[in-house]
């Protein structure tokens, strides 16, 4: 898999005011990419828009 591959964000965060909240199948979805940088994309005002993120890793 590419390092920083696009991911789409609904699928896998949902902000909850500034706090960044992930499920626990979309954090099985993301552990290959625990601890790294990836490009995510998100749909604001009906526009994409990619962002770079850092995901944490996340304890099981």
């Amino acid at each position: 898999m590419a390092f920083n591959e696009d991911i789409l964000v609904g699928d896998i965060l949902r902000k909850v005011g500034n706090k960044k909240v992930v499920d626990a199948a979309s954090a099985a979805a993301l552990r290959p990419y625990h601890g790294r940088s990836v490009t995510i994309v998100l749909w604001r005002n009906g526009k994409m828009v990619k962002k770079k993120i850092r995901i944490p890793e996340f304890k099981s």
